[in-house]
């Protein structure tokens, strides 16, 4: 009898005990509630009783979301600077090949190889060069513009494959006795087919307006 009264005081004691402690505890929950409700409506809120990984996990959104913006923002200067990129490349040619046809002697004094046969003279050999030049420059422009407007994927491509010839130009200007201001207008050329190239590789818009394009071919089919 002794040992179940002493035990049952014992168990008494741990109820009454437990009891005692029971506001403490919800008054505790409720001001984690409170904190926790804090952190919820204001995620800035630095309070001591808000729980670390919940800061830990605003600080990771956050970091996603400033890669994120960079991400996209670094896509949309890609984008702009392919079509703008594109479409002067296009123009530039189809422009530079009519001002062969039409005027071969200011053609050539662009290049930076001055003719020296006159327009009068009977046989103009230098010209015809010119004139040839120009018509190859008129078709690499409409093939820019057309792979532009139907598979603009593979500008990638096109773009690297146009590279050598502006290097080429300035190589041979400044080889031939060409002034200092063509062989810098064909260096600049240079750098603007560069990042014209560099530009189609970052833009991975690209892939979505090859199946575009190829949507309408087949729908027009």
């Amino acid at each position: 009898m002794n040992g179940r009264f002493i035990t049952t005081a014992q168990r008494n004691g741990r109820h009454e005990t437990e009891r005692r402690r029971r506001p403490e505890q919800q008054q505790k929950r409720r001001r984690l509630h409170h904190h926790c409700a804090r952190a919820a409506v204001w995620p800035s809120c630095e309070s001591p009783g808000a729980p670390m990984c919940r800061r830990a996990d605003n600080q990771a959104d956050a970091a996603k979301h400033a890669v994120s913006c960079a991400n996209e923002t670094s896509q949309r200067v890609a984008h702009f600077l392919f079509l703008v990129g594109s479409w002067c490349l296009g123009g530039g040619l189809i422009g530079l090949g009519v001002l062969c046809l039409v005027h071969p002697h200011f053609a050539a004094d662009t290049y930076g190889l001055p003719l020296h046969a006159s327009c009068a003279t009977p046989t103009r050999t230098d010209e015809g060069w010119v004139i040839v030049t120009g018509l190859r420059d008129m078709v690499l422009g409409m093939s820019t513009l057309a792979l532009l407007a139907l598979q603009p994927g593979s500008m990638r491509v096109f773009t690297l494959m146009l590279l050598p010839l502006p290097i080429g130009d300035a190589v041979v200007a400044h080889a031939y006795g060409g002034s200092a201001t063509s062989v810098a207008t064909h260096a600049l050329g240079s750098v603007a087919v560069a990042v014209l190239a560099g530009a189609a590789w970052c833009d991975s818009s690209l892939g979505r307006l090859d199946q575009r394009s190829k949507a309408l071919s087949a729908s027009s089919d």
